[in-house]
């Protein structure tokens, strides 16, 4: 499964519980680069989803390998 997704449009309500299968409290990294920071925080803390946003695709490209 990706890690990736790709939005269809900015104005268009992001719905977590269509990203996320298990309800709990979230975090959102603005400007997340590589995800590389995302990845090791979201791996020490699994009771809380987690949400990175990228404007360069070629640089969160890495963390779908």
């Amino acid at each position: 499964m990706s890690l990736l997704h790709e939005f269809e449009s900015v104005t268009k309500p992001l719905r977590l519980e269509d990203l996320f299968p298990t309800p709990q409290p979230a975090e959102l990294e603005i400007g997340c680069g590589d995800g590389g920071f995302l990845l090791e925080w979201a791996t020490r803390h699994p009771e809380k989803n987690f949400l990175g946003v990228e404007r360069l695709l070629g640089r969160i490209r890495k963390l779908d390998k």
